[in-house]
């Protein structure tokens, strides 16, 4: 026991004096050794924070593409819904159009294909279009007389 414990100051001994040596060598470095140190530190603290610039920035970039991305899909999404509802509001009304305003909805649809016929002076096929618009809406005068007028023109 008493050379364990003899062994074991030995040791103590033996590590306080490394210890000592590692104190007194630190303590013995040049002006010039500590700027290298102090140098390096600091080239070291700027690169950290140089990376973690990087990262910030990189990390901004990723949030603000996702954010425009997300507002993409919001956009889309409210253009689908948008048409989707026009589309209902189109099919709704249609439904509720009766068949006398339907008639002479296609009654106005075929005057202005015979007022562009007309204007081509190919007045017989603007004569048929104003006959149809007549025949839709026997009521619409001014197809009565864009026909009387085509006729006319194709009969000088």
């Amino acid at each position: 026991a008493a050379a364990d414990a003899k062994a074991a100051a030995d040791a103590k001994a033996a590590a306080d004096a490394k210890a000592a040596a590692d104190a007194k060598a630190a303590t013995n470095t040049t002006a010039a050794d500590r700027a290298a140190a102090a140098k390096k530190a600091a080239d070291a603290k700027a690169a950290a924070e140089k990376a973690a610039a990087r990262k910030a920035a990189e990390a901004k970039a990723a949030a603000d593409a996702k954010k425009a991305a997300d507002a993409k899909k919001a956009a889309d999404a409210k253009k689908a819904a948008d048409a989707k509802a026009a589309a209902e509001k189109a099919a709704a009304e249609k439904a509720t159009t009766s068949p006398e305003e339907s008639f002479r909805d296609q009654s106005r649809h075929y005057i202005k294909l015979g007022l562009e016929a007309f204007k081509k002076e190919n007045y017989k096929l603007a004569a048929g279009y104003f006959g149809k618009a007549q025949d839709l809406d026997s009521e619409n005068k001014l197809a009565e007389r864009y026909l009387k007028l085509a006729r006319e023109k194709m009969n000088p």
